[in-house]
């Protein structure tokens, strides 16, 4: 299961994928943990879904992608783990 993201920016809400490089908190790069104090991660009693824009535009556009488009030196061998 994937862990979604919730972030408070200045009163608007937006639930988001998870960044997986590890320099942002989202995969649209948002830093849940900006310096900015109207920027916050927020924790929800629910889980929710994902709506944010951003994130939504590059889910859409990475599964237009085909592994035919990796260099064959970054391609995972079949079976290998995620």
């Amino acid at each position: 299961m994937t862990t979604l993201v919730t972030v408070d920016n200045n009163g608007e809400v937006f639930t988001h994928f998870p960044d997986l490089t590890g320099n942002y908190a989202t995969l649209c790069q948002l830093d849940g943990a900006d310096e900015n104090p109207g920027v916050n991660q927020v924790e929800l009693d629910v889980v929710g879904k994902v709506d944010c824009r951003d994130c939504i535009a590059l889910f859409y556009f990475v599964r237009l992608l085909r592994v035919s488009d990796i260099d064959k030196r970054h391609k995972r061998p079949k079976g290998a783990a995620q």
